[in-house]
């Protein structure tokens, strides 16, 4: 990253705490808890012990399979913080392609969101979903992964923001 960068990062996460945001950066996360359709807190990794992190909504961008928000076998495709279900092409076209082309069909895999950028498929009415990990982001293919991150970032912060008035 470029010091210009670091710098407005420094001050956009100073701004963010001062609203009451919490960092935890490069954490984990190895499981969640929820009562009925909503997620009450989410456990993650730390030296020592786990800790718990209680939220009254949650905004999912882990990113896809380069980041690990998605995972997939031969088989099936995992959403691996909720296990909300993960919309995928079909497998044969998948894995009848070059793998390592622009716009291959596996960009398109993801979390069906509806308007509010909630996902689709699940049960939790307080989650949220922003970045690469949405369907058909394609970011791969059209270079626009910081862009895709920032603008649906804001979309589903301005839904959680109403969910929560």
């Amino acid at each position: 990253p470029s010091i210009p960068g670091l710098r407005l990062y420094k001050n956009l996460k100073k701004i963010a705490e001062k609203k009451g945001v919490s960092f935890y950066g490069s954490a984990e996360i190895t499981g969640f808890k929820a009562e009925g359709n909503r997620i009450i807190d989410i456990t993650i990794k730390k030296p020592g012990r786990p800790d718990n992190v209680d939220a009254d909504a949650f905004i999912l961008s882990t990113g896809s399979f380069v980041s690990g928000g998605l995972f997939s076998d031969k088989n099936n495709f995992i959403e691996t913080v909720f296990n909300i279900p993960v919309h995928s092409p079909e497998i044969e076209e998948l894995f009848n392609e070059d793998f390592f082309k622009l716009g291959h069909p596996i960009e398109k895999s993801g979390i069906l969101i509806d308007n509010n950028f909630k996902p689709e498929n699940a049960e939790y009415r307080n989650l949220f979903v922003a970045g690469s990990i949405l369907a058909y982001s394609e970011t791969m293919k059209y270079g626009c992964g910081h862009g895709m991150a920032i603008s649906t970032g804001v979309a589903a912060a301005k839904s959680a923001e109403e969910y929560l008035k």
